[in-house]
Parts: C-alpha cells; structure tokens; sequence
C-alpha cells in the first residue's frame, strides 16, 4: 500500500505505510484500529518524521480515497486512449486525401503531357 495515490475531493495524498492505531472506541474503551498514514502529495516524508508529517485514517475512508484515485487514473488513461485514436483517425484521413490530390495531380499531368506529345506529332491520316 506504500506509495499508492490517494484522491480526497481534488485534494492528492500518497500513502506512507499501513499501520494500525489504538483509539478509544464509543465505548471509551481503547481499541485497535487497521489504517494508514498518509501525507500531502510531493511532501518529504522520512521514518523519523512521519508521525509529524503525516496523518492517519481507518482502512475504510483509505480504501474509498484510493478507489477515487483509481477512477480518476481510469478516466484518464480512457481520455488517453480516444484522444490517440482520433489523432490517429485524423492522420488516416489526411493521409487518404493527400493520397487522392497526389493521383488527381499524377492524372493531370499525365493528361497534359499526352496533349503536348499529340501537338508535337500529330497522329497520321489514313487512307480508307
């Protein structure tokens, strides 16, 4: 879990490392509790200062921040994917119309060149 990105609202944070914290509980009981430390994303965050840097939270709300940060890398990793595609579809057209003026252009002077080569010699006249 170290490492993983995290996404509260538009708010990033990196997880330092899972750990679980004894609360007191509703009872007023002190319990043990699963969770993670975590830190503002791009934060320096070391094993002598993680206890003043980060911040700690149930496995619960964790799972839920990484399961947004997972969505929001899905997203964009799709966004990714249709925007290659249509610069590729784009390229494809283009490619295809250049194709298409360079045989329109290949005709044209092919068509000229037959109209000078019959002006130069004119095809003889037969007898019938």
């Amino acid at each position: 879990m170290k490492g993983k990105r995290l996404l509260d609202g538009d708010e990033e944070f990196v997880v330092y490392k899972r750990a679980k914290q004894r609360l007191e509980n509703d009872d007023g009981d002190d319990e043990l509790f699963d969770g993670a430390f975590y830190h503002k994303a791009g934060e320096e965050v070391t094993t002598a200062n993680y206890k003043d840097v980060c911040e700690w939270s149930g496995i619960v709300e964790v799972a839920e921040w990484r399961k947004a940060a997972m969505a929001a890398d899905a997203k964009a990793e799709g966004e990714a994917k249709a925007a290659a595609a249509a610069e590729k579809k784009k390229a494809k057209a283009e490619a295809a119309a250049a194709k298409k003026s360079k045989e329109q252009e290949d005709k044209a002077e092919l068509k000229a060149t037959a109209k000078q080569a019959a002006a130069k010699d004119p095809p003889a006249e037969t007898e019938v």
